[in-house]
Protein backbone atom coordinates (compact mmCIF):
# COMPACT_ATOMS: atom_id res chain seq x y z
CA UNK A 1 0.00 0.00 0.00
CA UNK A 2 0.98 3.36 -0.51
CA UNK A 3 1.87 6.62 1.50
CA UNK A 4 -0.42 9.36 0.27
CA UNK A 5 -0.41 12.02 3.05
CA UNK A 6 1.03 15.76 2.29
CA UNK A 7 3.86 14.85 4.70
CA UNK A 8 5.09 11.11 2.97
CA UNK A 9 4.54 13.01 -0.53
CA UNK A 10 6.75 16.14 0.86
CA UNK A 11 9.96 13.77 2.07
CA UNK A 12 9.43 12.05 -1.03
CA UNK A 13 10.04 15.38 -3.21
CA UNK A 14 13.05 16.61 -1.08
CA UNK A 15 14.74 12.95 -1.81
CA UNK A 16 13.97 13.85 -5.45
CA UNK A 17 15.46 17.20 -5.26
CA UNK A 18 18.50 15.96 -3.54
CA UNK A 19 19.28 13.01 -5.91
CA UNK A 20 19.26 15.92 -8.48
CA UNK A 21 21.64 18.37 -6.06
CA UNK A 22 19.53 20.96 -7.03
CA UNK A 23 18.41 24.01 -4.47
CA UNK A 24 14.91 24.49 -3.40
CA UNK A 25 14.40 27.70 -5.85
CA UNK A 26 16.58 25.36 -9.29
CA UNK A 27 13.93 22.93 -8.00
CA UNK A 28 10.77 25.61 -8.43
CA UNK A 29 12.28 26.68 -11.53
CA UNK A 30 12.27 22.99 -12.90
CA UNK A 31 8.79 22.50 -11.84
CA UNK A 32 7.04 25.91 -13.08
CA UNK A 33 6.62 26.69 -9.22
CA UNK A 34 6.96 29.44 -6.73
CA UNK A 35 10.03 28.80 -4.59
CA UNK A 36 7.32 29.52 -2.04
CA UNK A 37 5.32 26.57 -3.39
CA UNK A 38 8.15 24.54 -3.61
CA UNK A 39 8.95 24.74 0.27
CA UNK A 40 5.16 24.18 0.75
CA UNK A 41 5.42 20.93 -1.01
CA UNK A 42 8.96 20.14 1.30
CA UNK A 43 7.01 20.74 4.53
CA UNK A 44 4.60 18.55 3.87
CA UNK A 45 2.16 21.76 4.33
CA UNK A 46 1.14 21.37 0.36
CA UNK A 47 0.13 19.05 -2.22
CA UNK A 48 1.81 19.48 -5.94
CA UNK A 49 -0.92 19.76 -8.41
CA UNK A 50 -1.48 17.33 -11.53
CA UNK A 51 0.34 19.82 -13.88
CA UNK A 52 3.19 20.24 -11.08
CA UNK A 53 3.42 16.20 -10.86
CA UNK A 54 3.56 15.98 -14.87
CA UNK A 55 6.37 17.83 -14.31
CA UNK A 56 8.75 15.64 -12.58
CA UNK A 57 8.79 13.56 -15.84
CA UNK A 58 11.51 16.25 -16.80
CA UNK A 59 13.95 14.73 -14.12
CA UNK A 60 13.13 11.27 -14.72
CA UNK A 61 10.47 10.67 -12.20
CA UNK A 62 7.46 8.66 -12.29
CA UNK A 63 4.75 11.47 -11.09
CA UNK A 64 2.77 8.33 -9.87
CA UNK A 65 5.84 7.48 -7.30
CA UNK A 66 6.10 10.80 -6.23
CA UNK A 67 2.11 11.22 -5.28
CA UNK A 68 1.69 7.70 -4.07
CA UNK A 69 4.85 5.72 -3.49
CA UNK A 70 3.94 3.31 -5.64
CA UNK A 71 5.23 1.96 -9.09
CA UNK A 72 8.99 3.17 -10.30
CA UNK A 73 10.16 5.78 -9.13
CA UNK A 74 12.49 6.46 -12.47
CA UNK A 75 11.33 5.60 -16.12
CA UNK A 76 13.90 5.64 -19.12
CA UNK A 77 13.72 8.34 -21.74
CA UNK A 78 12.53 8.28 -25.08
CA UNK A 79 15.39 8.15 -28.73
CA UNK A 80 14.64 11.52 -28.81
CA UNK A 81 16.33 12.52 -25.03
CA UNK A 82 12.64 13.33 -23.89
CA UNK A 83 9.73 11.86 -22.08
CA UNK A 84 6.29 10.86 -22.88
CA UNK A 85 4.05 12.65 -21.52
CA UNK A 86 1.28 10.16 -22.37
CA UNK A 87 3.65 7.50 -20.19
CA UNK A 88 3.33 10.26 -17.75
CA UNK A 89 -0.10 10.63 -17.29
CA UNK A 90 -0.62 7.04 -17.76
CA UNK A 91 1.35 6.00 -15.10
CA UNK A 92 -0.43 9.48 -12.86
CA UNK A 93 -3.63 8.19 -13.51
CA UNK A 94 -2.83 4.53 -12.57
CA UNK A 95 -1.60 6.06 -8.90
CA UNK A 96 -4.83 8.07 -8.50
CA UNK A 97 -6.93 4.90 -9.39
CA UNK A 98 -5.14 2.86 -7.06
CA UNK A 99 -5.41 6.13 -4.27
CA UNK A 100 -9.21 5.71 -4.76
CA UNK A 101 -9.55 2.23 -4.36
CA UNK A 102 -7.62 2.15 -1.22
CA UNK A 103 -9.78 5.40 0.04
CA UNK A 104 -13.25 3.31 -1.37
CA UNK A 105 -11.88 0.12 0.41
CA UNK A 106 -11.89 1.95 4.02
CA UNK A 107 -14.61 3.63 3.26
CA UNK A 108 -16.81 0.64 2.68
CA UNK A 109 -14.68 -0.90 5.78
CA UNK A 110 -16.09 2.38 8.01
CA UNK A 111 -19.92 1.83 6.89
CA UNK A 112 -19.83 -2.03 8.49
CA UNK A 113 -18.24 -0.95 11.47
CA UNK A 114 -19.71 2.47 11.87
CA UNK A 115 -22.00 3.04 14.75
CA UNK A 116 -24.09 6.52 15.04
CA UNK A 117 -21.89 8.03 18.19
CA UNK A 118 -23.24 9.78 21.17
CA UNK A 119 -24.24 13.61 20.76
CA UNK A 120 -20.87 14.90 23.01
CA UNK A 121 -21.47 17.44 25.36
CA UNK A 122 -18.90 19.74 27.23
CA UNK A 123 -19.58 21.29 30.71
CA UNK A 124 -20.06 25.25 30.88
CA UNK A 125 -19.73 26.77 34.48
CA UNK A 126 -20.81 30.04 34.30
CA UNK A 127 -18.54 31.35 36.82
CA UNK A 128 -15.30 33.52 36.29
CA UNK A 129 -12.09 31.99 36.85
CA UNK A 130 -9.35 34.07 38.67
CA UNK A 131 -5.13 34.16 38.05
CA UNK A 132 -4.80 36.24 41.04
CA UNK A 133 -7.20 36.30 44.42
CA UNK A 134 -8.86 33.44 43.81
CA UNK A 135 -12.79 32.75 42.67
CA UNK A 136 -15.78 31.26 43.62
CA UNK A 137 -15.16 27.05 43.98
CA UNK A 138 -16.95 24.79 41.28
CA UNK A 139 -19.66 23.07 43.52
CA UNK A 140 -21.48 26.32 43.65
CA UNK A 141 -22.46 25.62 40.04
CA UNK A 142 -23.66 22.56 38.44
CA UNK A 143 -22.96 23.47 34.96
CA UNK A 144 -24.46 23.56 31.87
CA UNK A 145 -24.25 20.76 29.41
CA UNK A 146 -23.32 21.83 25.33
CA UNK A 147 -23.12 20.32 22.42
CA UNK A 148 -21.59 21.58 19.67
CA UNK A 149 -24.59 24.06 18.77
CA UNK A 150 -24.53 25.41 22.12
CA UNK A 151 -20.51 25.82 22.13
CA UNK A 152 -20.93 28.01 19.16
CA UNK A 153 -23.48 29.83 20.44
CA UNK A 154 -22.68 30.50 23.51
CA UNK A 155 -19.11 30.67 23.79
CA UNK A 156 -17.73 31.36 19.83
CA UNK A 157 -20.76 33.54 19.48
CA UNK A 158 -21.14 32.38 15.92
CA UNK A 159 -23.47 29.63 14.20
CA UNK A 160 -22.22 26.42 13.81
CA UNK A 161 -22.52 25.97 10.14
CA UNK A 162 -20.19 28.99 9.91
CA UNK A 163 -17.28 27.39 11.76
CA UNK A 164 -14.62 25.20 10.68
CA UNK A 165 -11.76 23.79 12.87
CA UNK A 166 -7.67 24.28 11.22
CA UNK A 167 -4.41 23.08 12.74
CA UNK A 168 -1.80 26.26 12.87
CA UNK A 169 1.33 24.69 11.03
CA UNK A 170 4.54 26.80 11.25
CA UNK A 171 5.70 29.77 13.40
CA UNK A 172 4.92 32.80 11.06
CA UNK A 173 2.26 33.84 13.60
CA UNK A 174 4.08 33.54 17.23
CA UNK A 175 3.78 34.66 19.55
CA UNK A 176 -0.44 34.87 19.12
CA UNK A 177 -0.12 31.49 17.35
CA UNK A 178 2.13 28.39 17.61
CA UNK A 179 2.77 25.60 15.87
CA UNK A 180 0.08 22.54 16.99
CA UNK A 181 -2.32 25.24 18.02
CA UNK A 182 -6.20 24.95 17.01
CA UNK A 183 -8.71 28.20 15.61
CA UNK A 184 -11.80 28.12 15.21
CA UNK A 185 -12.63 30.12 11.70
CA UNK A 186 -16.09 31.98 11.02
CA UNK A 187 -16.11 31.72 7.37
CA UNK A 188 -19.40 34.49 7.19
CA UNK A 189 -16.54 36.44 7.92
CA UNK A 190 -15.98 39.26 5.83
CA UNK A 191 -19.42 39.52 4.92
CA UNK A 192 -20.22 39.09 1.38
CA UNK A 193 -19.35 43.22 -0.19
CA UNK A 194 -17.63 43.90 2.93
CA UNK A 195 -13.47 44.01 3.24
CA UNK A 196 -11.40 42.46 6.07
CA UNK A 197 -11.12 44.45 9.02
CA UNK A 198 -7.78 46.10 10.01
CA UNK A 199 -5.98 43.77 12.22
CA UNK A 200 -7.96 41.40 12.73
CA UNK A 201 -7.01 37.56 11.93
CA UNK A 202 -7.88 35.65 8.82
CA UNK A 203 -7.77 32.47 7.18
CA UNK A 204 -7.18 32.52 3.45
CA UNK A 205 -5.36 31.27 0.45
CA UNK A 206 -3.27 31.96 -2.09
CA UNK A 207 -2.66 29.82 -5.19
CA UNK A 208 -4.31 26.85 -3.04
CA UNK A 209 -1.78 27.91 0.01
CA UNK A 210 -3.62 28.49 3.12
CA UNK A 211 -2.15 30.71 5.62
CA UNK A 212 -3.29 32.07 8.72
CA UNK A 213 -2.68 36.64 8.90
CA UNK A 214 -3.50 39.53 9.26
CA UNK A 215 -5.25 42.08 8.05
CA UNK A 216 -3.26 45.47 7.36
CA UNK A 217 -4.76 48.50 5.63
CA UNK A 218 -2.38 50.65 4.94
CA UNK A 219 -2.82 55.15 4.36
CA UNK A 220 -2.78 54.73 0.50
CA UNK A 221 -5.62 52.18 0.80
CA UNK A 222 -3.51 49.23 -0.28
CA UNK A 223 -4.00 45.62 1.83
CA UNK A 224 -0.93 43.77 3.49
CA UNK A 225 -1.28 40.14 5.15
CA UNK A 226 1.10 40.60 7.58
CA UNK A 227 2.69 37.72 10.13
CA UNK A 228 3.13 38.72 13.88
CA UNK A 229 6.65 38.88 14.22
CA UNK A 230 9.70 40.48 12.18
CA UNK A 231 11.38 36.88 10.78
CA UNK A 232 12.68 37.76 7.57
CA UNK A 233 11.17 34.53 5.88
CA UNK A 234 7.36 35.61 6.62
CA UNK A 235 7.38 38.98 4.67
CA UNK A 236 4.25 41.06 4.45
CA UNK A 237 2.12 39.84 1.62
CA UNK A 238 1.09 42.90 -0.11
CA UNK A 239 -1.96 42.99 -2.13
CA UNK A 240 -2.41 45.46 -5.22
CA UNK A 241 -4.77 45.71 -8.23
CA UNK A 242 -5.34 42.29 -9.84
CA UNK A 243 -3.63 40.39 -6.51
CA UNK A 244 -7.08 41.35 -5.01
CA UNK A 245 -8.29 38.44 -7.61
CA UNK A 246 -5.18 36.06 -6.32
CA UNK A 247 -6.18 36.25 -2.43
CA UNK A 248 -9.24 34.38 -1.68
CA UNK A 249 -10.51 34.92 2.42
CA UNK A 250 -11.68 31.66 3.86
CA UNK A 251 -13.13 33.54 7.17
CA UNK A 252 -11.84 35.04 10.02
CA UNK A 253 -10.10 33.61 13.49
CA UNK A 254 -12.22 33.79 15.82
CA UNK A 255 -10.73 31.50 18.38
CA UNK A 256 -7.71 29.42 19.48
CA UNK A 257 -7.32 26.52 21.72
CA UNK A 258 -3.08 25.30 22.47
CA UNK A 259 -2.03 23.42 25.30
CA UNK A 260 -0.68 25.26 28.41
Amino acid sequence: MGNFTVSDIGSRAKQIRADNGLSQQEMADRLGLSLRGWQKIERGEGTPSGETLLNFDKLGINPGWVLTGLGPKHFEQSATGSLDRGESERLLQRAVEEMKSVASSAAELMRETFEPPIVPTIKFVPLKVSAGGGAAVLYESQGIDLDMDGLADTILRSRRKNISLFEIKGDSMLPTLAHGDFVVVDKSQPRPGDEPEDDKIYLISIENDLYAKRSHWMENGEQEWRSDNDLPEYAPIPVRGEDFNRVKVIGRVIWTWKPV
